[in-house]
C-alpha cells in the first residue's frame, strides 16, 4: 500500500459504496474511559455498556531489541519450514518501542497531503500533532537485570546462549558499555552459568537444531504410545 494516498483512497471507496462514513481518531478511542470497543460502537450509533479489560499491549524497546537479536541469529524460517521451538514473547516493562526520529520525519513528509485531506474532510487534525521525543538510546537499568535473572533460568539451553551473547554484544557497544543493568546481568550469568557464558552462538544454533529434532522424535513416540495404549 502506498502511504501517499492510503487514507483518502480507502475512505473514498467506502464513501462511494455506503455514502455515509464515520472516521474516528485512534487517540480518542484509545483514551476512552469505557474502552476502545465501547467508543467505536458508540461512534457508529450502537449504545450499551461493554465491560472490556484494558491492557497495555505495546512492546517495550528492550523486548524489541532482544527479539531482533534472536531473530537474526536464530531465524523463524529454516529450510522452507518453521522451527517449532520458536515462540513469540515479550517483556511488557520499560518504555514502548518508538520509530527513530529520522524515519518519523520521512513518514510525515510522505503523508503530508493525506493528513491535510483528513483534517479538511473529517476534522481530525494531525497537522500540528507534537512528536513524542524518545531517546534512541535504550536505558537498560536495574529493572532489566531483575527481569533477566527471573526469566533466564526458565529458558532452554540454546536460548540461554543467545541471550548471553546478546547481553555481551550490547555491552561491547560504545553506547551501552557502562550500563549498570547490562553489566550486572552479564556478571550474574558468568557466575551462575559459567558453561553457558563460554559458549558461542554457533553452539547455541547447533543445540537448537538438536532440540528441534528431539521434540519431533518425542512427538512420534507419544503417538505410538497412544496407539499401543488404545489397543
Amino acid at each position: 500500500m502506498n502511504p501517499a494516498y492510503f487514507l483518502s483512497e480507502n475512505i473514498k471507496k467506502y464513501e462511494h459504496f455506503f455514502g455515509d462514513v464515520v472516521v474516528i481518531d485512534f487517540e480518542s478511542a484509545a483514551n476512552a474511559y469505557q474502552s476502545f470497543t465501547h467508543y467505536f460502537l458508540k461512534s457508529v450509533g450502537v449504545e450499551g455498556e461493554i465491560n472490556d479489560i484494558r491492557l497495555n499491549e505495546s512492546r517495550s524497546d528492550k523486548a524489541i531489541d532482544v527479539i531482533s537479536y534472536i531473530n537474526y541469529n536464530m531465524p523463524f524460517n529454516v529450510a522452507s519450514g518453521y522451527w517449532k521451538i520458536r515462540k513469540y514473547g515479550d517483556m511488557k516493562v520499560f518504555y514502548s518501542y518508538s520509530l527513530p526520529d529520522d524515519l518519523k520525519l520521512k513518514i510525515s513528509k510522505k503523508i503530508k497531503n493525506e493528513v491535510n485531506w483528513l483534517c479538511d474532510n473529517y476534522g481530525i487534525d494531525y497537522r500540528l500533532m507534537p512528536v513524542r521525543e524518545i531517546s534512541s538510546k535504550i536505558f537498560w537499568g536495574d529493572v532489566f537485570y531483575q527481569q533477566s535473572i527471573t526469566i533466564f533460568p526458565a529458558l532452554p539451553l540454546h536460548l540461554k546462549i543467545f541471550f548471553k551473547s546478546f547481553v555481551v554484544d550490547r555491552i561491547k557497544s560504545e553506547v551501552n558499555s557502562r550500563d549498570d543493568g547490562l553489566l550486572k546481568t552479564e556478571f550474574w550469568i558468568k557466575n551462575k552459568y559459567p558453561l553457558v557464558y563460554v559458549c558461542d552462538n554457533e553452539f547455541g544454533f547447533l543445540l537448537s537444531r538438536v532440540f528441534s529434532r528431539l521434540q519431533w522424535l518425542i512427538g512420534k513416540i507419544k503417538k505410538v504410545l497412544r496407539l499401543l495404549i488404545g489397543r
